[in-house]
């Protein structure tokens, strides 16, 4: 609701329970628990939320101690079903979701898969918060044994492409292009892509590689939501990114992957032409070129290396992991 004056309401409530929680004694990590970041996990499965929780999610778990992988998504998300078809996953919107009850009817619908024993903000367990009368509406919240509540909202894949693993949300992708197979066409930025597609060089059935814009070769790993929104008008091409993209994009977009190409990996040594294989059934994303090539072109390979000033970006370049790990610095 962050375009209406409900906004300003909200954060009058927060701060006043953050001053609520000051008084008790309760602090994050009393909150903030291993269990508690399941259940988060659990519920971005169920409403196929945001890629990019899964750069937060383990960023926020590693300053408390804590361990949220890639692997943990990839085993929730292969298991729990999506309850709500929100956009990109569908054409219903927040609004259609607040007035269905919101993340508390989700929640409830998926009470079965949380730990409800954990606190919550307002110093109440989960399992108090959901005893409470929480209207739902099933037209847009559907239980979970709905024939329509699949799996794999969110998938990790794998292979000599992505060896460290790059992430894709299924639940935004149409059935007929859970398989891929096309050429690449690789370019070293965002700029770069745009440039190509207004020339109209980008032709049906590519698979654009768009490298460089990791963590490490961005550098900051930029928002690149706008090349996903352009790519959907291309019919049968994949998108294919060390970069990020918001949980709104659709079609093939897979990104996030490890590793990046500023840290040499093979996203970085695929060329013009290499075939590209993806299949969602399988968790699966690779190129047709042999180990040996690899290391030929590896032999050769120089980083690009972006034009961008001042020293605060420089020294995060240093010091940032991987986007696996939550894009950490000092790792």
């Amino acid at each position: 609701m962050a375009a209406t004056s409900m906004r300003r309401f909200l954060a009058r409530r927060t701060g006043a329970a953050v001053v609520e929680l000051v008084r008790r004694g309760i602090k994050p990590s009393d909150v903030m628990t291993a269990a508690a970041f399941q259940n988060a996990v659990t519920l971005l499965a169920s409403i196929g939320g945001s890629l990019n929780a899964l750069l937060h999610l383990p960023a926020i778990a590693s300053e408390l101690g804590l361990e949220v992988t890639w692997a943990q998504v990839a085993e929730t998300t292969s298991r729990v079903p999506l309850v709500t078809n929100i956009t990109p996953n569908g054409d219903m919107s927040c609004v259609n979701l607040y007035k269905a009850g919101g993340i508390p009817a989700v929640m409830k619908t998926i009470e079965r898969d949380l730990d409800t024993s954990v606190m919550t903000i307002n110093g109440k367990t989960l399992a108090e918060n959901l005893a409470e009368d929480i209207k739902i509406d099933r037209s847009v919240i559907r239980t979970q044994d709905d024939p329509a509540s699949v799996a794999n909202g969110i998938q990790v894949l794998y292979g000599n492409l992505a060896p460290e693993g790059t992430l894709v949300k299924t639940s935004a992708v149409p059935a007929d292009q859970h398989t891929f197979e096309g050429p690449a066409m690789c370019f070293n930025s965002e700029e770069e892509c745009f440039a190509a597609y207004n020339a109209d060089q980008i032709k049906p059935g590519t698979a654009v590689i768009i490298r460089y814009e990791g963590p490490k070769g961005g550098p900051g790993m930029k928002e690149l939501h706008r090349v996903t929104e352009i790519m959907k008008g291309i019919p049968g091409s994949a998108v294919i990114t060390d970069g990020r993209f918001s949980g709104a994009s659709g079609g093939l977009s897979v990104g996030y992957l490890c590793p990046e190409a500023a840290e040499g990996g093979p996203i970085a040594l695929i060329q013009d032409g290499d075939i590209v294989h993806i299949d969602l059934a399988s968790n699966a994303i690779s190129f047709d070129v042999s180990d040996e090539e690899l290391e030929a072109r590896r032999a050769n390979w120089t980083p690009v290396v972006h034009d961008f000033k001042g020293k605060v970006l420089r020294r995060y370049l240093k010091e940032v992991g991987p986007a696996k790990d939550g894009a950490l610095l000092g790792c």
